[in-house]
């Protein structure tokens, strides 16, 4: 029969506590993530509300369908105390991003509406590992640990599939 492991995360295990809210609006998925990082780097509570007012998101337009730009990232991210730059996405396509213990990256990514459209989606990639051979002749495969503000827990993703699934801009954050 099958031998399985005890555990399929072969990631950091301090990253598993990394701090997973809901967004609480249909389109609150950016100021969602930013209270997320907020919330890890302070290790405080965060209210997603703060995070809307200071990013000047709006229950129409949200802050997400369009790139966030460069002046409100800075200002955001000068607020939360942590380090950040905009990074080259391209390049994933041969070699992934290493995720030490204090860096997590957040990511803007495809997301279609039910008409269609491409309205965009906020997350935060926070770790990475490669899967476990459990099962003979299974390849290990690189896995992508996220904060989905669409889920009240960490996801699991396949690397080439979140990739594959457009990620337009990315920003590398880390606590001063």
């Amino acid at each position: 029969g099958k031998k399985e492991p005890k555990s399929y995360y072969g990631g950091n295990e301090a990253k598993g506590g990394f701090p997973v809210h809901k967004q609480e609006h249909l389109i609150s998925c950016g100021p969602a993530c930013m209270r997320m990082i907020a919330e890890w780097a302070s290790k405080e509570p965060q209210s997603e509300y703060f995070w809307r007012v200071r990013s000047g998101w709006s229950s129409k337009y949200g802050f997400g369908r369009v790139h966030l730009t460069d002046e409100v990232a800075n200002d955001l991210f000068a607020q939360m105390n942590v380090e950040h730059k905009k990074v080259e996405i391209d390049k994933w396509h041969k070699v992934p991003p290493e995720l030490p213990e204090n860096v997590v990256y957040l990511l803007w990514t495809d997301s279609y509406d039910i008409d269609g459209a491409n309205v965009g989606h906020w997350m935060i990639l926070v770790d990475m590992f490669d899967s476990t051979e459990w099962e003979k002749g299974r390849d290990s495969v690189k896995l992508a640990v996220t904060a989905d503000p669409q889920s009240d827990k960490l996801q699991i993703w396949n690397w080439k599939s979140l990739l594959a699934s457009e990620v337009r801009a990315a920003y590398r954050i880390e606590p001063k």
